[in-house]
């Protein structure tokens, strides 16, 4: 009754006579850890059949089988005498055998060839049924029932693929291998393999692995092993519901925006094979179908070309508007944390697509983010607000345990750096005990505490406290020169909130001498600023960085994030300027970085290029254009440039057309222009502002305009 993959965990764990932990099963047997779930819940159903004992589970120890000699020779002989292949299919199965058998059949389901099929009741596929209706609703669609039919989905194309593609993958674990598409939880002449099967029989799934191959190569990005496969399956799965008449349809203004993609180029080049490798015609919905799933791909690539994305301004400013949120929800900033913004940036842009086009995600570790980050997963959940106003939907929960995972990583980056860890001395007047029970839950919920030392309040008052960041007493002290907060032993919420709030305020005494080392080089750079030209301020804090640290006076290297009015000066504005299209008007705002050395003059022939690839899309708000290029088509130093026309033009782009105002970019990375980025949106999201901008016709009415909330 069970399969031999499971015969071979169970002589494992009998063999091991010791607790295993599931990470232990997975290296061993080369599966995930739901797969290992899955097989455990099938031997203590085996066990349980045969009147045998079930595993034990011990959540932090594993998984064992302590029984005697007489208990162990017994089950042996069962597990001998069964044919490995038999299979009972476990409630949950049944769920999704009837859905897959219903999403395999182009016609209706009869109930009783489903029970037959699984060898249970009609009246046990019946109750089924109810369960098959919610998970339906929760995906769009419904059951129809015809009692001389059977049953039969209902619902709109798009959501029907994205459920069958749910189902393949979060339910029956569905993956791509490197010879073919199968499921990983094999179970040899499995009723759910054979309906799988069915769905893509006489498919040549080795062709369109190919196709998609190639169109990595084409686009220069390379997909997540789940976004591979979630495109693999896709195609195929659009094949066989091409061939029967159902296909996808998209609005035309939709399609439109889709068709100025460098993606939708590549998914006709994609569709031009399959139609002669399947002998079918791919309506153009389908292509523009094919481009999101391009577009909304999960990449490998650790390089972060954002430039050329339609929502590249969005993105920046969404990657730090999240991390600023998140931080303040866990009491820790990750402001300055680099690798953290480019992760989120390159996660982001896909992720959009995904969101407003309603595209399932695979997340096969959302179960274990859950339980071992929940409360970041939760942070993460709070923090998330301004991404769902952008797409305009809440976030799924697939999506937001990705984004922990960036956010995980980064919390431990900052746990494992000095300037983080805050040294604390818990001072109880009840004993041992309680001092242990605070300590236990100081360390479940802040890992960047190190506990010096546990005292009494008497003993505190002796103690040489220079180095120490935090006291935390269970009864009010007085008299000591540092910071005190009174905590329950139990560490309530409401004292968790209290430590939070004061990590957010005051840094650890080795993050103050960091702060010191940032203004000794802030101290230089003014200096130098007064006795020099400098050519490159960017540059200049880079090398003096790496002098100081060579020195061993800054352990750090400092990035200059000039504020927006650092950069959009009485030198870089110009009002009233004539321009006869867009890109006259690109051309003279590019002009002025020019003049004012922060780019090369084929920068602005890249900022026009851009444009005529990607479209009008740098209007990002009505009557204001964006134009900007790469790094590497000539930008020297950071700059921006801002003119008022004195006639608005026509970008094309017909939601934001004309445009009035033309600010143009010439960034050297993703991180230095960030800050000016921030209030540059701030000010696009104020429509009164934006009015007053549009309307200026000098530099006293624009100038004010730029100004930061910090600089008020």
């Amino acid at each position: 009754m069970i399969n031999e993959r499971c015969a071979q965990i169970l002589y494992y764990i009998i063999d091991e006579q010791k607790p295993v932990k599931l990470s232990v099963f997975s290296k061993k047997f080369n599966l995930s850890l739901r797969t290992i779930r899955y097989d455990i819940e099938k031997i203590d159903d085996f066990l349980l059949i045969n009147e045998l004992t079930p595993l034990e589970r011990d959540s932090k120890l594993g998984i064992s089988y302590m029984v005697n000699a007489d208990h162990i020779e017994k089950l042996k002989m069962l597990i001998s005498n069964k044919e490995l292949n038999e299979y009972i299919v476990n409630p949950n199965e049944r769920i999704n055998y009837i859905l897959i058998s219903m999403f395999e059949s182009n016609c209706y389901v009869v109930i009783d060839k489903l029970a037959e099929d699984i060898k249970v009741s009609r009246s046990t596929i019946i109750n089924d049924l109810r369960k098959v209706r919610k998970w339906l609703k929760n995906h769009k669609l419904r059951l129809e029932a015809i009692p001389s039919k059977g049953i039969k989905v209902i619902g709109n194309e798009k959501d029907y693929r994205n459920a069958v593609l749910y189902l393949l993958f979060e339910s029956l674990s569905f993956n791509i291998n490197t010879d073919s598409i199968r499921k990983v939880d094999i179970v040899s002449k499995n009723k759910l393999d054979e309906s799988f099967n069915k769905i893509f029989e006489n498919l040549d799934i080795d062709v369109i692995k190919e196709i998609v191959g190639t169109a990595e190569k084409q686009l220069n990005r390379y997909l997540s092993d789940e976004s591979y496969s979630a495109l693999v399956l896709h195609i195929a799965l659009a094949i066989k519901r091409i061939q029967i008449g159902k296909d996808i349809h998209m609005s035309c203004n939709e399609l439109k925006t889709l068709k100025i993609s460098n993606e939708f180029s590549v998914a006709s080049t994609m569709v031009i094979i399959l139609q002669e490798k399947f002998k079918i015609i791919f309506p153009i919905d389908e292509i523009g179908y094919i481009t999101l799933h391009l577009l909304s791909g999960k990449e490998n690539n650790t390089n972060v070309e954002i430039h050329k994305d339609r929502d590249w301004l969005q993105v920046q400013a969404l990657s730090r508007k999240i991390i600023e949120n998140a931080g303040n929800a866990m009491g820790v900033d990750f402001v300055n944390d680099n690798v953290l913004y480019e992760g989120l940036l390159k996660h982001l842009g896909p992720t959009i697509y995904r969101l407003k086009n309603n595209l399932p995600l695979y997340n096969p570790m959302l179960k274990e983010i859950k339980e071992q980050y929940s409360f970041m997963f939760n942070s993460v959940e709070s923090s998330i607000e301004p991404l769902e106003n952008f797409v305009g939907s809440k976030i799924p929960d697939e999506e937001l345990g990705y984004i922990t995972i960036h956010f995980g990583a980064a919390y431990e980056r900052k746990k494992n750096t000095h300037k983080n860890v805050y040294k604390v001395i818990l001072a109880c007047s009840t004993g041992v005990g309680t001092s242990k029970l605070l300590e236990s839950r100081l360390n479940s919920e802040f890992n960047n505490f190190k506990i010096v030392e546990n005292v009494s309040i008497h003993q505190i008052k002796l103690m040489n406290l220079e180095n120490i960041d935090l006291i935390l007493s269970t009864i009010p002290i007085e008299y000591l020169n540092k910071p005190i907060l009174n905590v329950s032993p139990m560490l309530l919420d409401k004292d968790i909130k209290k430590i939070n709030k004061f990590c957010k305020e005051n840094a650890p005494i080795k993050e103050k001498e960091f702060n010191k080392q940032v203004r000794l080089l802030d101290e230089i750079l003014l200096t130098v600023e007064k006795n020099c030209s400098i050519i490159s301020k960017t540059k200049l804090i880079q090398e003096l960085s790496n002098c100081l640290e060579n020195a061993g006076l800054l352990d750090i290297k400092e990035v200059y994030q000039p504020m927006l009015s650092e950069l959009l000066t009485k030198n870089t504005i110009k009002v009233n300027v004539d321009a006869s299209d867009w890109e006259d008007a690109v051309r003279k705002g590019g002009e002025i970085l020019v003049e004012n050395g922060s780019v090369e003059p084929r920068f602005v022939n890249a900022m026009i290029e851009t444009v005529e690839e990607m479209g009008p899309y740098i209007v990002i708000v009505p009557g204001i254009a964006l134009p900007h290029a790469r790094p590497s088509d000539g930008v020297i130093k950071m700059g921006m440039s801002l003119i008022k026309l004195s006639t608005p033009v026509n970008f094309g782009n017909e939601e934001n057309d004309p445009v009035s105002v033309v600010i143009s970019l010439g960034a050297i990375d993703n991180h230095s222009h960030i800050k000016a980025l921030s209030t540059l949106v701030n000010l696009f999201n104020n429509e009164e502002k934006i009015e007053i901008l549009k309307n200026a016709n000098s530099l006293e009415e624009i100038l004010p305009l730029l100004k930061d909330k910090d600089e008020d």
